[in-house]
């Protein structure tokens, strides 16, 4: 008699990631944007010990989350992902700090549209700082609720990003639609837009990732920009 065929081996589940270190005091996280990870290790500037984010914990706060379980996101393109991602940064935060609140949160490309989505369900964060952030469209009633979860926004943009330029095209085909710049009536904040002027060479305005470089941020001195207190009167 033939033998018996023998089963299929069960698929090995992805180990779950680490658990992040808790801290008592509130912290501050990066969260990437798509496809983020697919790229090698020296373009991932969100990993604790790449140059950006050891810039941002030298120069604007110490809290700056370097330790096993980091912040990260599947990245797919889809909004039912970034929905996904922003449920996640929440459990994220409640188990990272028992402050419940995330300091200055660094976003990047559709990682600010994350970050915006866990605000929009309640959680607290004091700087949002959106690099190369399209503008997702959204209900009044949400941006109300991301107005009031977030005290400061700062959005670093280039006027030419072919990136964010692409999606804005893109999602005219499939809901929701985005723009390349945020209302300030949605979303009140302070913006450095740099000119052809103030850039590097001419084809950073068409960057999407500028404002990911250690140079960008010295020369525009955006360290300083997100330690400084905004006024009483403001």
């Amino acid at each position: 008699a033939a033998p018996a065929p023998t089963a299929a081996p069960a698929p090995t589940a992805a180990p779950a990631p680490p658990a992040p270190t808790r801290s008592r005091a509130a912290v501050s996280t990066t969260v990437h944007g798509t496809f983020a990870m697919l790229g090698d290790t020296g373009s991932r500037w969100y990993i604790p010990g790449a140059p950006l984010h050891d810039h941002l914990e030298a120069r604007v706060g110490r809290n700056l989350y370097d330790g096993p379980g980091f912040f990260t996101w599947s990245g797919q393109y889809s909004d039912s992902a970034r929905r996904a991602a922003g449920d996640a940064l929440v459990a994220w935060t409640s188990a990272a700090t028992d402050a419940g609140t995330l300091d200055v949160v660094y976003a990047h490309s559709h990682g600010g549209t994350v970050a915006l989505n866990a605000a929009s369900v309640g959680q607290r964060i004091r700087v949002l700082v959106l690099m190369h952030v399209p503008s997702v469209e959204r209900m009044p009633g949400e941006w109300a609720a991301i107005r009031r979860a977030v005290d400061r926004v700062i959005v670093l943009r280039t006027r030419f990003d072919l990136v964010v330029l692409a999606d804005t095209l893109a999602s005219r085909l499939r809901p929701p639609r985005s723009r390349t710049t945020f209302a300030q009536t949605d979303l009140p904040h302070e913006l450095v837009d740099p000119t052809q002027s103030e850039v590097a060479t001419p084809i950073d305005l068409f960057s999407h990732d500028y404002f990911l470089r250690v140079p960008t941020w010295e020369r525009e001195r955006l360290a300083n920009l997100v330690r400084r207190q905004p006024s009483s009167s403001a």
